[in-house]
């Protein structure tokens, strides 16, 4: 009895080693149509779809990280604060984003050019972000400056942010 169990079993044995092989050479079949197609340009093309979706996976996600930066930290857009120091521990990239915290109604912000930085020279109020968290998009290389409009915060108490985006 116990030798029958064994050829019964053995021969099961033997018919899923049958199967996975089939299986096998039906996966192999499918790979070497998808690599190894009989029309040259097909193959070609197969391959170049190939290599970038490699390149996309392996390098999509380090280059499309952008940082979100809060100006001032957790002081965020106030006076009395070296906004100069806060910034020059940062790397700035297009892609990147300022965020202005601050109370409505008690500061703003102005984007404006390095004259205006340098004398704080206040734009025309239709200029000026006013919401309390405002978000500046870095689209562009190249320096950027920020001045609060609100009386003399720019000027006595130095409430202004120039940075350097890097490409």
């Amino acid at each position: 009895m116990a030798f029958c169990f064994y050829v019964v079993f053995g021969a099961f044995s033997l018919a899923f080693v049958v199967q996975d092989l089939v299986y096998l050479v039906e996966v192999n079949e499918i790979l070497k149509n998808i690599f190894c197609c009989p029309n040259p340009i097909m193959a070609i093309i197969t391959r170049i779809f190939v290599v970038l979706a490699i390149l996309n996976v392996v390098l999509l996600p380090t280059s499309t990280i952008a940082t979100q930066y809060v100006v001032g930290d957790d002081r965020g857009w106030t006076i009395d604060f070296d906004y100069q120091a806060w910034a020059s521990k940062k790397t700035f990239k297009v892609g990147d984003t300022l965020v202005f915290i601050y109370p409505k109604g008690i500061h703003n912000v102005f984007n404006v050019d390095g004259n205006s930085f340098a004398k704080c020279i206040i734009p025309p109020p239709s200029k000026a972000f006013t919401s309390g968290h405002d978000v500046v998009p870095l689209l562009a290389p190249g320096k950027m400056w920020f001045i609060c409009g609100v009386d003399d915060h720019c000027f006595e108490f130095n409430q202004r942010l120039v940075i350097d985006v890097k490409a």
